[in-house]
């Protein structure tokens, strides 16, 4: 499968991707054909899988996941501070065996894998997961579970992003006392929304619309998550389409 990006390069630091299946017959993808790929809404039945979670993925990097009470699962993984790429899915368990499916976004190579997914879940602290050949050994993100208010955010995140035909940039997201969220750019803006999750703690509820004039995608709703990292001030956005198709991603740190 390849990304694709839906919104002019100019939404710099909102980092949009778009995905499409690849095509039968005689080509070839770098992609996985396993798992699921946009069953939006998650299982309903995710037990001690809920919650924020942090840790090592496919060795080389450091992950944190967002499990809804849903069991919609929301992730991003980097290197230092370099975003390497998005993770979604669904999971759900009986008894702590925990199944379900992970799709991996990879930035650098504009790709999509979908795999299935195995493991076991211990409520509030740890999980390990196998998706394929790749595991993600997870701990209970304490300093992710303290509740704070959506005024608590309000402020200006000056942060990087890229798209798949276009280098990192920098540019800044503002979030009002009421949630507001204003990311404008030359061609394609977002604005939108941050408000309290049911899942409580420390993950908020996104709902983003793409603007302006002479963009393409102008119109376009996406909704996710959102967290503020207290240790270090780092606020992580991620939103993808109903379908769970196209995407919008953000990170930077409060000024």
């Amino acid at each position: 499968m390849k990304l694709r990006t839906f919104i002019a390069a100019s939404l710099s630091a909102l980092l949009v991707f778009s995905l499409t299946a690849c095509g039968g017959g005689g080509g070839s993808s770098t992609a996985s054909t396993t798992g699921t790929t946009n069953p939006a809404g998650g299982s309903g039945n995710p037990g001690p899988t809920v919650g924020t979670w942090q840790g090592p993925y496919a060795t080389n990097y450091n992950t944190r996941v967002v499990v809804l009470n849903t069991g919609e699962t929301f992730g991003l993984y980097e290197t230092g501070t370099s975003i390497i790429g998005a993770l979604y899915g669904d999971m759900k368990s009986d008894g702590g065996k925990v199944s379900g499916f992970l799709n991996d976004f990879v930035f650098s190579s504009t790709t999509m894998s979908n795999a299935n997914l195995t493991g076991n879940a211990t409520a509030e602290k740890s999980m390990l997961i196998n998706r394929g050949a790749q595991r993600l050994d997870l701990s209970f993100a304490t300093n992710l579970q303290n509740p704070i208010s959506v005024a608590s955010l309000a402020g200006t995140y000056s942060g990087r992003g890229s798209s798949s035909f276009s280098p990192p940039n920098n540019s800044t997201l503002t979030i009002s006392a009421n949630g507001t969220i204003e990311l404008p750019q030359p061609v394609c803006s977002a604005s939108g929304s941050i408000s309290p999750h049911p899942n409580g703690q420390n993950v908020f509820a996104l709902n983003l619309t793409i603007t302006g004039n002479n963009c393409g995608r102008r119109g376009n709703t996406l909704s996710g998550v959102a967290y503020l990292d207290p240790n270090n001030q780092r606020m992580f956005v991620l939103g993808l389409n109903g379908a769970r198709t196209d995407g919008a991603f953000f990170y930077g740190l409060r000024n």
